[in-house]
């Protein structure tokens, strides 16, 4: 008996001490695998375009490396293969300055583009990126400025001066504010156009811009005929219920009076349709319920 109570006594000594003894390997695992300090560092929030190539620059020797007035610590390099290259938006707050053609923005990267008189001194005001304080004297002096398209479809410019609701405020983390719906773009979702009257904040649309007429349904061509075709038969129907007695009943003149709705909305609708939308005039389509003309807050329809 005693025998046999030791025996379970040590099994049950191994099962409680089984977990801490695989804890403590799985650890040790897991610390053998962890790389160490120096090694390669994966950047996912760099994108390929914003990378300076700092191969064969001088290494300092705390690790760092300097290149067009940044220094690159260890932290913010990433090494492929051979190649070394830092990026500059984990040192300074990168800042996206609008570009279609590659080629051209290619030879302005990795300098920092140099900004005309006129448009610096439109530069847009910076506010700071917690609390959004007006940080006065700040330029674009503050800022990684980075020639290329960060856009994955196209881009619509924000109209404040004539749209209230889309106002906008840089912060000086390089990202922009909206405060319509307390919401951030980062410089991977907007950019700044410099135009000759300045600077103008464009904003990436976050899928493909499908144009309404491009987008109307293939069946809108021969639908509103159908239409047209369908009115004679109301109107036969509404005839036979309206002139034979025996029909005139409550169930006939409901059917009657909605047979008859029938005809005004598929006479108006079919009209609607086939007119072209400048033969149309203000009154129409307030009349017919279908206002295409009136400007709608582009923020709503955008963002």
């Amino acid at each position: 008996m005693k025998v046999a109570l030791a025996g379970l006594a040590l099994i049950c000594c191994c099962c409680l001490a089984w977990p801490r003894v695989a804890t403590a390997s799985s650890s040790q695992l897991l610390q053998e695998q962890q790389p160490s300090s120096s090694a390669v560092v994966e950047f996912f929030d760099c994108p390929t375009e914003a990378l300076v190539d700092l191969t064969g620059l001088e290494t300092a020797a705390d690790g760092s490396i300097e290149a067009h007035g940044l220094r690159f610590p260890q932290a913010a390099q990433y090494h492929d293969q051979a190649k070394v290259f830092g990026c500059p938006c984990r040192e300074r707050a990168c800042l996206s300055l609008c570009c279609d053609d590659e080629k051209v923005c290619s030879a302005r990267r990795p300098n920092v583009p140099k900004l005309t008189s006129p448009a610096t001194k439109s530069f847009p005001t910076v506010h700071d990126a917690e609390t959004g304080a007006l940080q006065a004297g700040v330029g674009p002096e503050a800022f990684w400025l980075l020639s290329w398209n960060p856009c994955q479809y196209e881009r619509y410019e924000l109209e404040p001066d004539k749209i209230a609701e889309e106002q906008y405020e840089l912060r000086s983390d390089g990202s922009i504010f909206l405060p319509l719906n307390n919401s951030r773009r980062n410089f991977t979702q907007y950019c700044l156009n410099e135009g000759s009257q300045g600077f103008s904040v464009q904003v990436c649309f976050e899928e493909p811009f499908v144009d309404a007429e491009d987008s109307e349904p293939a069946y809108t061509s021969w639908a509103p005929w159908g239409l047209i075709l369908s009115v004679p038969f109301l109107l036969a129907t509404f005839f036979v219920y309206l002139l034979l007695p025996e029909l005139r009943n409550i169930h006939g003149l409901t059917i009657t009076a909605y047979v008859f709705c029938l005809i005004v909305s598929n006479t108006s609708l079919s009209t609607l349709q086939i007119t072209p939308p400048e033969c149309i005039s203000m009154l129409g389509c307030y009349i017919f319920g279908d206002v295409k003309g009136t400007d709608e807050p582009a923020i709503f329809s955008r963002i």
